[in-house]
């Protein structure tokens, strides 16, 4: 009998071709496959998508739900589920039960099974052990806080600047606001990318934005301006991430305005901040009269607190490399943290006595504190006799003699919670760039 992998292989290709007949056919291939293996949710999900492109969405519904129930619904399967039920509704497909209710029934089933902590938190890229609550206090932001409320006239008077000079285009791109209009935006920063000319615009607002190292090294985060039109109704929906707490502050706000997060209302107050977790599916109202700004501050969240847990939370190889960019620390662009090597297996091992090279950098800063290169003598190391900080005894036994490579140490793998007074604070990770010697 032909194996799960042939028939998905199969089906898949005449499935990707987009022709109508191709996708007719990847239908049967799929439904003939699950009469010989009928608990395969990934052929159920495939079918699903089959008949999903040929705008059969009920159909694609009997499918999806199966695949979900084998896996005692993952959340891809509910992720899944949800948007065939939006596809029916926008394309106003016959469905006997209420779309909304049945969506946040599968999403309960999903936390009911263990697979996320809260139905109403749907985000793609999820750190489990995060935790997770839809609004956030201020004890958590103490320092960002301080730093917006303090110059909220010095942000606000450059806001009105580009209120008065018309500068607000860019418009709303994820199609959440009716006619794509009612809610525009004035980016300094946007996932590693900083918008150099309205940083120009702004200068004061820019000194503000480069103090807050918590936003400007966060690969998922944005800072920005956004206007809200009266009238407008930003739909339900949620971020790519819950590694990241967005802090929004008050600017100009009329009555009549609100966001919904986690089935909980909140408003805006003018010069003080509040903090949404945006993994939370959410919602905003304008039923006011005059436009609505907002300051939008997105920080790292608060339990992703050192540089080590950072770019362990990041999903892919390429955002982790512009986390170390962000960082601006002096490594290369293909950084790796504690890669093992592809080269054929000759590290240290205990009771080996080695010498390397190294440069130590406080990353945040960018500031050299040691190098053996400045002494123009390698460092000597008995392996696993914990003469040198716990981190650098981990590095040294996994990488091969004669390789160098960068690697980032936690703090609690190097001075921890009391530092070196003078040299290296408290709780720091530091960044290592070593040669092992042959």
């Amino acid at each position: 009998m032909k194996s799960i992998n042939y028939y998905n292989n199969l089906g898949n290709k005449l499935q990707l071709s987009e022709d109508k007949n191709n996708i007719i056919k990847s239908i049967a291939v799929f439904e003939y496959a699950l009469t010989k293996y009928p608990y395969s949710a990934i052929l159920y999900a495939n079918c699903s998508l089959s008949y999903r492109k040929m705008k059969q969405f009920n159909k694609s519904l009997i499918y999806a739900k199966n695949a979900a129930e084998i896996t005692g619904y993952e959340f891809g399967y509910c992720r899944i589920l949800e948007n065939i039920l939006k596809d029916i509704k926008i394309h106003n497909e016959k469905y006997t039960g209420d779309i909304k209710k049945d969506i946040e029934k599968i999403w309960k089933l999903c936390e009911k099974n263990g697979h996320i902590k809260d139905w109403r938190q749907r985000s793609s890229h999820m750190i489990k052990y995060l935790t997770a609550k839809p609004w956030w206090d201020k004890s958590f932001f103490e320092k960002e806080t301080k730093l917006l409320e303090d110059n909220y006239d010095i942000i606000k008077k450059e806001l009105e600047f580009l209120i008065k000079n018309d500068y607000f285009k860019t418009k709303d791109s994820e199609n959440l606001t009716d006619e794509d209009k009612g809610w525009l935006k004035f980016r300094f920063f946007q996932k590693g990318k900083t918008f150099v000319e309205n940083h120009k615009l702004c200068p004061n607002t820019s000194k503000i934005i480069n103090q807050i190292k918590n936003a400007t090294t966060n690969v998922y985060g944005q800072i920005q301006f956004s206007k809200l039109e009266p009238g407008t109704h930003i739909k339900e929906h949620c971020a790519y991430t819950n590694t990241r707490v967005r802090i929004h502050l008050g600017m100009i706000i009329p009555k009549n305005v609100k966001i919904r997060s986690g089935n909980i209302d909140n408003t805006w107050t003018e010069g003080k901040c509040i903090y949404l977790d945006d993994s939370f599916i959410h919602e905003v109202w304008h039923d006011g009269d005059q436009d609505r700004y907002i300051f939008m501050v997105d920080v790292w969240h608060p339990e992703l607190n050192t540089i080590y847990k950072r770019y362990n939370s990041l999903n892919t190889d390429s955002e982790k490399d512009l986390y170390m960019k962000l960082l601006k620390t002096k490594t290369s662009n293909d950084i790796k943290i504690y890669k093992l090597s592809t080269k054929p297996d000759n590290k240290p091992k205990t009771g080996d006595v080695v010498k390397y090279h190294y440069r130590c950098i406080i990353p945040e800063t960018g500031v050299e504190i040691d190098s053996s290169y400045k002494k123009n003598k390698p460092y000597e190391y008995k392996i696993d006799s914990f003469s040198v900080i716990k981190g650098i005894n981990i590095v040294l036994k996994n990488i091969n003699y004669g390789e160098t490579i960068t690697a980032i140490i936690p703090s609690e793998l190097a001075y921890g919670e009391t530092g070196i007074p003078g040299l290296i604070p408290k709780n720091t990770d530091l960044c290592f760039y070593i040669n092992l010697l042959n």
